[in-house]
């Protein structure tokens, strides 16, 4: 069992387009964060369309911090 949903995400992994770069890979509504994973409750919470807002929206101050060009550990892993 655990060896077919390990074949089955690897399987979904190899097709993402555009192809996965780095770890973590984020993706909300299909469109990757790319660099920007970081703002990730931030990206979810302005997809998020259903009634009861998650906890998460509501506490956090949301805004969304762009990566520095000059930021000498961006936090991701490449292969």
């Amino acid at each position: 069992m655990y060896l077919q949903l390990e074949t089955a995400y690897a399987d979904e992994t190899t097709k993402l387009k555009p192809p996965h770069r780095f770890v973590p890979w984020l993706l909300v509504n299909n469109q990757p964060l790319q660099e920007d994973y970081q703002n990730f409750i931030e990206y979810v919470c302005k997809a998020y369309k259903g009634r009861n807002k998650p906890q998460a929206c509501k506490t956090k101050a949301l805004e969304i911090n762009k990566i520095s060009a000059q930021d000498t550990n961006p936090r991701v892993c490449f292969r």
